[in-house]
């Protein structure tokens, strides 16, 4: 009994250290610490991406102009600020002389014009005229042929023939008996009454030689080579004649004679470009406002040679332009689009919006560095004068979210390198 006794009082103090164990080692390194944070609301609001920029602003448009010939200014019709509209007439100079030529223009064209018209006007009359020359070409043509062979062909009787050659033959020794009379006298005065009257026989002698000769020819048919190539050469021009006046027929059959037609036409053509010059010389003596706008500038006075140059500037002032420059780091939030809000340092408290309508493609320096330059144009306000030249700041608004939840960058737990969460 003493035994169990024991045995079971070592039982109890094992049982009470082991239960203490539990309570005062064991449990305790079983339960997890609860880590602490740091919380905050979310809220509502707006984000947005932004670049600035300065720049100032210009006229959208602005042009300098001047007369592109040389005179004497005649006329001006602006002064300094005045407004002018697109296609007013602005100034002239001494258009006198271009008027005359003008004129002058004017009358050439409708001489050529009536020219032209008369080549179909006188068609009637030139085929008549063609048709008339025609037949007078035959006619010729039918005479040479007749002369020709009149010379060449026999017309006498052989009885005829042997009377003729007699005559010939009495003819001939009166002209040597002549001859021999004449030539007997050896003065040489004009006034020697012998040789006179020899002189008078022996051409009379020589008159009717020829006569018997011509006569003789005449009745034979028989013809010299001399005679003979006259006649043929006036029946070759007369065939020539003849063809001509056929083909001036057969011409005028499809209209005008078209040599002439073609000259007509050139010379028409050539007095329409002259007179369209000499109008756009007069053109030129008026200078037209090739913009609406403000007129800037005006370096001229009546009477002055504009010689080319150019003297009046105008610029359109009721709608000016922003130009502006980025840094380079900033070049990629720029994009046509945009928006934009622009502040004038005279008025920094009436910003203007607007938008970037134009990005130059080569950088430029601004203060050593170099610069992105972009153009924009914005809506502007009766509170606001501008003026050409005006500074401004801009801030050109690459994206934006309305209403978006806003965390604070406390809230943000990095998970990896770059990597981060927030733990809602």
């Amino acid at each position: 009994m003493k035994k169990i006794a024991v045995i079971l009082a070592a039982l109890v103090v094992l049982a009470s250290s082991g239960f203490a164990y539990y309570k005062l080692v064991y449990q305790p390194s079983q339960v997890e610490e609860t880590p602490a944070y740091n919380t905050s609301k979310v809220r509502t609001g707006d984000i947005s991406i932004t670049a600035s920029g300065v720049g100032s602003i210009l006229p959208s448009q602005n042009v300098t102009i001047g007369f592109p010939i040389n005179d004497n200014l005649s006329e001006i019709n602006v002064e300094l600020g005045d407004v002018v509209s697109a296609g007013q007439v602005i100034a002239r100079v001494d258009s006198l002389n271009i008027q005359a030529q003008l004129a002058t223009d004017q009358l050439n064209l409708l001489t050529a014009q009536q020219a032209l018209d008369d080549l179909y006007n006188d068609l009637p009359s030139d085929k008549a005229n063609a048709q008339a020359a025609l037949l007078t070409a035959q006619k010729n043509l039918a005479d040479a042929n007749y002369a020709l062979n009149a010379y060449t062909t026999q017309r006498c009787d052989a009885a005829s023939i042997v009377l003729y050659n007699g005559n010939l033959v009495l003819a001939q020794n009166k002209y040597n008996e002549a001859l021999e009379n004449y030539n007997s006298y050896s003065s040489d005065s004009e006034y020697d009454e012998g040789k006179i009257v020899a002189y008078e026989k022996l051409y009379l002698a020589e008159v009717a030689l020829k006569t018997a000769q011509s006569t003789l020819a005449y009745c034979t048919g028989a013809a010299d080579s001399w005679t003979t190539d006259d006649y043929a050469a006036a029946v070759a021009i007369a065939k020539v004649g003849l063809e001509k006046a056929q083909a001036q027929v057969e011409l005028l059959q499809g209209g005008p004679d078209p040599a002439k037609l073609a000259l007509a036409e050139a010379k028409l053509e050539q007095v329409r470009l002259q007179l369209e010059t000499t109008r756009q010389d007069l053109e030129k003596t008026s200078l037209v406002a090739p913009i609406s706008g403000t007129v800037t500038a005006l370096n001229a006075t009546l009477g002055q040679s504009v010689s080319n140059s150019s003297f009046i500037t105008i610029e359109s002032l009721d709608q000016m332009v922003l130009r502006f420059f980025v840094e380079e780091q900033d070049i990629y939030l720029l994009k046509v689009g945009n928006p934009v809000l622009v502040t004038f340092n005279a008025f920094p408290n009436t910003p203007l919006s607007g938008q970037i309508t134009y990005i130059e493609p080569t950088l430029t320096t601004v203060d050593g560095n170099p610069a992105a330059v972009a153009w924009a144009s914005f809506n502007p306000s009766g509170d606001v004068s501008l003026l050409s030249g005006m500074s401004a700041e801009v801030e050109v608004v690459a994206g934006e979210a309305k209403g978006a939840l806003l965390v604070p960058v406390q809230a943000l737990r990095e998970l990896a390198p770059g990597s981060y969460a927030v733990f809602v």
